[in-house]
């Protein structure tokens, strides 16, 4: 049952098994207890103080941001949002981590891409962001494209970047050998090689 003190907040005394909580008018606290349900959840502005975790057994989309806007405008959007009083450069704000588990025999969280934003310069009026993409390589975890305010920089753990297929032995082929850098084409693997330096 729920227990209402006059037009205040709502407070949980016990489970609720069924039914609907519907408050129009305070809070819902429920204090240290978790709110399970199987169906969908209807809100405003919903804000939490600590870390949510939103969990699924099956492989439906667990999350959806759907817009019914009928314009030609942006949506639905997705913010992340590093409200700091002090932001710096070279500040961190914010990522998007794809992990999964390894094969050890008590396998281990595995951060396999990510994504990060960073501040690069927070000078007002010009202000810098850098873009980074990272993938796990052989264990370690690798920046393979990052992004400035003056170019973009794609790097790779062999040394090799392939444009035009994704095969061993792309059209044209970056190529850095450890003392000497190269532009390849390539028309038969894994030769004849037309390099240019």
């Amino acid at each position: 049952c729920l227990l209402s003190r006059g037009l205040g907040d709502v407070y949980k005394r016990q489970a609720l098994d069924s039914g609907t909580i519907t408050s129009g008018f305070g809070n819902i606290d429920t204090g240290s207890s978790t709110i399970t349900t199987t169906g969908a959840v209807a809100t405003g502005a919903l804000t939490t103080t600590g870390a949510s975790s939103i969990s699924t057994a099956d492989n439906l989309d667990t999350l959806s941001l759907i817009s019914t806007d009928a314009d030609a405008n942006l949506g639905p959007s997705l913010r992340l949002y590093r409200n700091s009083a002090s932001a710096a450069d070279n500040d961190l704000i914010g990522q998007i981590s794809f992990d999964g588990t390894n094969d050890n025999g008590s396998p281990q969280d595995v951060v396999y891409g990510r994504v990060l934003g960073k501040i690069a310069d927070m000078t007002d009026g010009t202000e810098d962001g850098n873009l980074f993409i990272q993938g796990m390589t052989a264990g370690t975890l690798t920046t393979k494209l990052e992004t400035y305010a003056d170019g973009v920089w794609v790097s790779s753990n062999s040394g090799k970047i392939g444009l035009g297929t994704n095969n061993a032995a792309p059209c044209l082929e970056l190529y850095h050998d450890g003392s000497d850098s190269y532009i390849c084409l390539l028309y038969t693997s894994p030769s004849p090689r037309d390099k240019r330096q």
